[in-house]
């Protein structure tokens, strides 16, 4: 420890190292916390960690923190993706992990590199950058580029309808 001239300096030395010390306890997790502020957040985040640690008992709110994390408990053993900085424990979860990758560059638009969980979300990407709107509206002169918007518009004209009987 530190050794102090006169008793003053020592008060103040421990009234540092108490102001500096967290004061405000997570009773759901235990976590310490120096400023009020930072422990309502964390409360109001904690709901959102779905991604727990099966070695201890961390949790994360992304999958992504969740698998850095993982290669801390790898030792000499945990591996990271240079594409992404994901860490695995095991050299087989990183070579799959990399498969993902190279999914994900097949389904990445080539005119805004926006990635796609699979091959028709990327279409309906595709068609409005091109503003294709193959999707017509019967009733007026309106077209959409998905579905999906057609169907939405065509219930204002159903509700247009109801409103006129």
């Amino acid at each position: 420890g530190q050794s102090f001239e006169d008793e003053a300096r020592l008060i103040r030395h421990e009234a540092e190292h108490q102001r500096l010390a967290p004061s405000y306890l997570c009773s759901a997790c235990g976590k310490a916390f120096r400023h009020h502020r930072n422990l309502l957040t964390h409360k109001k985040h904690r709901g959102r960690h779905r991604h727990s640690c099966t070695e201890c008992s961390r949790t994360f709110c992304l999958k992504g923190d969740l698998l850095r994390h993982r290669a801390s408990h790898g030792g000499e053993g945990g591996y990271t993706c240079a594409l992404c900085g994901d860490g695995f424990r095991h050299k087989r979860d990183l070579q799959a992990h990399h498969k993902e990758h190279a999914g994900a560059v097949r389904r990445q638009c080539p005119e805004c590199q926006k990635h796609f969980e699979d091959e028709a979300s990327l279409s309906r990407h595709r068609a409005a950058h091109c503003e294709e709107r193959p999707f017509l509206c019967g009733r007026c002169d309106r077209s959409f580029s998905w579905k999906e918007s057609l169907i939405i518009h065509q219930r204002s004209h159903a509700q247009e309808r109801s409103h006129n009987n």
